[in-house]
């Protein structure tokens, strides 16, 4: 998803879009956002690697 994301955000840096009020570009919120998205999918993938190691460690 965060890669899509990304792809998305390149897309719109080669149209040079910005915003209507202060002629921002958008690609860098869309970047930050893909960033972050690929941060939260790493910190529950290694939540969930915890859990899972902590249940089979119990047997």
């Amino acid at each position: 998803m965060s890669l899509t994301i990304f792809i998305e955000a390149m897309r719109l840096m080669g149209r040079n879009l910005t915003t209507s009020d202060l002629s921002l570009p958008v690609y860098p919120f869309i970047i930050i956002a893909s960033v972050g998205s690929f941060a939260f999918a790493l910190v529950a993938l290694t939540n969930g690697l915890k859990h899972f190691v902590k249940a089979v460690d119990n047997t």
